[in-house]
């Protein structure tokens, strides 16, 4: 059965930011009940209709898991959108990335498991996530990283406690104009209507573009699929476009679509390059397993010799 035939209670974590206000508002307007979890000083308070908003910090040390838990009464699945959401900015303040990542997350997965109906968890991931050919977590940058931990935390709950968890690995959302006015296709969407010149970066990486309301249809697609899942389910799936795309590309694309005649100036810059790891071979000086067992022997040998200790009483 479809999960939306069903009327009941959704958690959605980050409920305030975009994808959280545009999947909050198609899972009301689909009769599904929902309560969401956010920081107090979120950088917008607006919300959509019928959202339930309680304030509190996944990642703060005061926060116990015996409180998540309260909020995981009554509900049906969870969708876990809070948590630093970029790359600067997780570069900017590695620990505030990794508190709100990781230990904001684990705290999540433990009120799960603790709970009694253990709801299904729907996590939000990212494509800085950065994997080999078998799937094994790779070397990324600070972002990626801490969702790679995230990933690989949620993997071993569903394994060990039956949870039932999907993490999406969501591209780079567009589309909201409220957005962090730093975002990319943001700036080059104002720039362009305002006749205002581009500075790019005419070798940066591709990158996949994704637009918000694709991202909620994606997400909520995700959600019908593990709301049908068997226990201890661990899934991964992308929320992508598959339109890869450089800066230079983007900025002369959306040129033509506003029809602005702004001048894009090109800039090199390869960003910054990753020192290689260095390995270190150290030669074992002994002894070898024979011989350290047998020094352990013997060093058993002579405690057991030892007479008992009596304490003057």
């Amino acid at each position: 059965m479809n999960s939306m035939d069903k009327p009941a209670r959704i958690l959605v974590t980050g409920c305030l930011g975009n994808i959280g206000r545009a999947i909050s508002a198609r899972l009301i307007e689909a009769g599904w009940l929902v309560d969401g979890l956010d920081l107090p000083k979120k950088r917008s308070q607006m919300r959509p209709s019928g959202l339930s908003v309680h304030y509190l910090d996944l990642g703060d040390e005061a926060t116990s898991i015996g409180r998540i838990t309260e909020h995981l009464d009554g509900v049906t699945g969870v969708i876990h959108l809070a948590g630093y959401s970029r790359v600067g900015a997780s570069k900017a303040d590695p620990i505030g990335a990794v508190r709100a990542n990781v230990l904001g997350s684990a705290n999540l997965l433990e009120a799960i498991r603790l709970s009694e109906a253990q709801p299904w968890l729907l996590l939000a991931s990212s494509l800085e996530v950065n994997v080999t050919d078998r799937g094994a977590h790779d070397f990324t940058n600070m972002y990626g990283l801490t969702k790679s931990i995230m990933e690989l935390l949620a993997r071993r709950y569903a394994g060990d406690y039956g949870l039932r968890i999907a993490a999406a690995r969501i591209g780079g959302v567009y589309g909201a104009t409220d957005d962090y006015p730093d975002k990319v296709p943001l700036v080059f969407a104002r720039n362009a209507v305002g006749e205002m010149p581009m500075r790019v970066n005419s070798i940066s990486r591709r990158m996949d573009y994704i637009h918000i309301d694709a991202v909620t249809a994606m997400l909520l697609e995700g959600m019908d699929r593990l709301a049908v899942s068997s226990r201890g389910t661990f899934a991964i799936f992308y929320v992508r476009s598959k339109q890869r795309i450089t800066l230079l590309e983007l900025a002369r694309r959306v040129l033509r679509i506003s029809g602005s005649t702004t001048r894009v100036t090109e800039f090199e810059d390869a960003g910054v390059i990753e020192t290689p790891i260095t390995h270190w071979e150290i030669d074992h000086p002994g002894p070898s397993l024979d011989e350290g067992l047998g020094k352990m022997i013997d060093l058993v040998r002579e405690r057991s010799n030892e007479p008992e200790r009596h304490e003057p009483g």
